[in-house]
């Protein structure tokens, strides 16, 4: 599980406490989508969104605390 986090403001969605079927990860910031993976998540917003993880002031947090 992955959390979307906002620089300087904490945690925007958190999924891991959540229990959906099937499982799913954060939203996209932009849209409606549901990227798969950390990796899936970056590409989706600079291939879909022609942006990154920084021009939104977010980055990707496990649940284990790594970034």
């Amino acid at each position: 599980s992955l959390t979307v986090v906002r620089k300087g403001n904490g945690p925007v969605q958190r999924m891991s406490n959540v229990v959906m079927d099937p499982p799913k990860t954060p939203q996209c910031v932009l849209c409606e989508i549901y990227p798969k993976t950390s990796y899936a998540y970056a590409s989706h917003l600079r291939v879909h969104h022609d942006s990154t993880l920084n021009k939104n002031g977010i980055y990707l947090m496990c649940v284990c605390g790594r970034r």
